[in-house]
């Protein structure tokens, strides 16, 4: 009792430290089906993200070690992080950008030169393994399978598997396989005669009629002389890098198609070379010998507009007996018919932030619908590192991938966000709009309903959702006077998705932290998803109960919570309860009820470090130890995200 309350202080200072934990905790994710190519894995952080917590009680210094190994080729790569130092109870979050240092991994012989000449990945099965290296010692390690797919070869677009080519319209069209923007590719192109008796092997082995490699995705031969009317022909497409090494499953080889060549017969008018069809645009490549304008099949292509990169997004389709009432010049106005055109690898385009996946479309004289699946780059499966993905969705769109669509939750898996690890299941209708402000209804395809007469597609506000205060309704934006919405982009032409209702999954297994408190089950409405992120006010919804870990065994009792994400971000938040400090011989222990000492608080404060800090009170006489410390007043509370152990928490104005 005579000790000085600086003594004290410090005391329970090294107390609390004596709680620290000795060990590593690593969690490594990886994409399940990454990039071949190494310049990726050097620049795009997407592919590897490793976390890595040191809970000894002094400094430590190490490197990682990164194994990568093949299913049968063994050993592919072996590399070094640069030298990491951290504190107790630090975190240090490492994407496979900066896993290794890229100049100096090894790749062992025999596939050295063959990576290094190729700089890809052979495609197989590999497992990834990193090591935490103090000095020459292995301390701890974690390994992550995936597979490795080769890009899909080109595919073939124009002219079409059957088709009859006139004169002057022998144009050949592929489409481009993906790779990084720093890797060069080049598409060899070969026509072979295909002769009576042949078959493609035969064909293909005699010297083509055309050879050529071009960096482009479209060809048209110098000259038409080389083909003969009346002859069959067959064609592929090879894609090859800078040095005409193969890139590509099945060595970067398309598919083989075939085409005859002739002449239109005398009389016979000329066909359009564009169609316009429920708003889209379709560039005609062949019809069949057979066409007529109130009988239009053939081949062609059209295309969305991505809205990130401003560019065009085309893709293939086939159209069969549409007629056309009108011209106007080489364009025909389609007034009856159908195209359904479904896509085995989706159309994927971005718009207002969102990526959209779209799997089949459907074309009418005046509208157009699809089925498509939504992605956006802050949320994430739950069980992968993949992400999450809203649909299937059929609805109305245009060719700036505008959509507006109020769909169920039923049966949607819960997502989580980039950076955290709070689970979300959405349980209410899901809205989603990302018609541009000046989209119109009718013919250009926009989901606000069927054709019908043009003006701007103001949709209503979801159920619930009010501008903040000040704010005056405009068309397409908000006029907002010296005022920072709380909920952006919600009126007329707001852009995004809103989950009106749903709640957070608890994680029992995330309980014992420092921000154990993010993993009870909150409820939310409302919750807004636009192209910075998502914003959503999380409310606990039953009591919390978690245990700190740095400095050790603070047991938290949570009555009331509510955390604000903005950007999908934590920003702010609130808790109420109480907490009881650690107990037993180098604890607190209350002299009144012979247990736990308990300190009450009504407003902590979450902060956008995720840091929880405030004053509560408590009004006891406590042991320590030898000593018997009576205390009445404020405790003073402070738990940081990533803690340290030797630092002081807890103290008293009065002990």
């Amino acid at each position: 009792m005579g000790k000085p309350l600086k003594i004290v202080i410090l005391s329970l200072t090294a107390v609390f430290g004596l709680f620290a934990q000795h060990s590593w905790q690593m969690n490594l994710f990886v994409n399940p089906r990454p990039s071949q190519f190494i310049e990726d894995w050097r620049r795009t952080p997407n592919i590897v993200n490793l976390s890595v917590t040191y809970t000894g009680t002094r400094p430590v210094t190490f490197r990682l070690k990164a194994r990568l190994r093949h299913e049968s080729l063994g050993q592919v790569l072996t590399g070094f992080s640069r030298t990491i130092t951290l504190r107790p109870f630090q975190t240090v979050r490492i994407n496979n950008t900066d896993l290794v240092d890229w100049s100096t991994v090894e790749y062992p012989e025999p596939l050295a030169q063959r990576v290094m000449r190729t700089g890809r990945l052979p495609a197989g099965s590999y497992t990834l393994c990193v090591d935490v290296v103090v000095g020459k010692t292995v301390e701890a390690t974690r390994c992550a399978d995936f597979l490795i797919v080769a890009p899909s070869p080109p595919r073939l677009l124009a002219p079409r598997n059957g088709d009859t080519l006139f004169l002057g319209s022998v144009i050949f069209r592929w489409s481009p396989i993906v790779v990084p923007p720093s890797v060069m590719v080049n598409y060899r192109i070969r026509v072979w005669e295909f002769m009576r008796g042949d078959d493609v092997v035969r064909a293909m082995k005699r010297t083509p009629i055309i050879d050529e490699t071009v960096p482009t995705t479209t060809y048209i031969p110098r000259r038409t002389t080389v083909f003969e009317r009346g002859h069959a022909y067959i064609w592929a497409v090879q894609s090859v890098d800078s040095e005409g090494n193969p890139i590509g499953e099945n060595n970067g080889m398309s598919e083989v198609w075939g085409f005859f060549f002739g002449y239109r017969a005398p009389g016979v008018p000329s066909l359009p070379r564009t169609l316009v069809m429920g708003g889209f645009i379709i560039h005609v490549d062949s019809y069949s010998p057979d066409a007529v304008l109130s009988a239009l099949s053939g081949e062609g292509q059209s295309f969305f507009h991505d809205e990130a990169t401003g560019s065009r997004v085309t893709f293939h389709l086939s159209f069969s007996n549409l007629s056309a009432d009108s011209t106007s010049g080489d364009t025909a106005f389609i007034s009856n018919g159908q195209i359904v055109q479904s896509f085995s690898s989706p159309i994927e385009i971005t718009v207002a932030g969102f990526r959209l996946h779209i799997t089949e479309l459907k074309l009418w004289p005046d509208s157009a619908q699809a089925t498509l699946y939504l992605t956006h780059p802050c949320l994430y499966d739950t069980g992968s590192s993949n992400p999450w993905m809203l649909g299937s969705i059929t609805t109305k769109i245009d060719t700036n991938g505008g959509i507006y669509a109020v769909v169920s939750s039923t049966g949607l898996p819960p997502f989580r966000m980039a950076d955290l690890d709070i689970y979300f299941q959405p349980t209410g209708d899901i809205t989603i709009n990302t018609l541009l402000p000046s989209a119109t209804t009718g013919g250009g395809g926009s989901s606000g309903g069927g054709g019908g007469s043009g003006g701007e597609a103001h949709h209503p506000i979801p159920g619930g959702i009010t501008p903040p205060h000040g704010m005056t309704p405009l068309p397409g934006r908000y006029r907002i006077p010296n005022v920072t919405p709380l909920i952006p982009g919600i009126l007329f032409g707001w852009r995004g998705v809103v989950f009106s209702s749903g709640q957070t999954i608890a994680r029992p297994e995330l309980l014992n932290s420092n921000i154990g408190y993010l993993y009870g089950v909150y409820s939310f409405s409302n919750a807004v998803l636009a192209d910075t992120g998502l914003t959503v006010e999380l409310k606990l919804a039953a009591p919390l109960e978690f245990r700190t870990i740095a400095p050790y065994d603070f047991y938290f009792h949570l009555d009331s919570s509510y955390i604000s994400i903005n950007r999908c971000k934590v920003v702010g938040g609130k808790v109420a309860g109480y907490v009881e400090p650690p107990s037993g011989e180098n604890g607190l222990t209350s002299i009144s009820s012979g247990g736990r000492t308990i300190v009450y608080f009504d407003s902590l404060v979450i902060d956008s470090n995720l840091t929880l800090s405030g004053t509560g009170s408590m009004d006891d006489i406590v042991s320590w130890g030898n000593y018997r410390l009576l205390h009445r007043g404020h405790v003073h509370l402070r738990f940081t995200a990533n803690a340290r152990p030797f630092y002081s928490l807890v103290h008293g104005d009065m002990m």
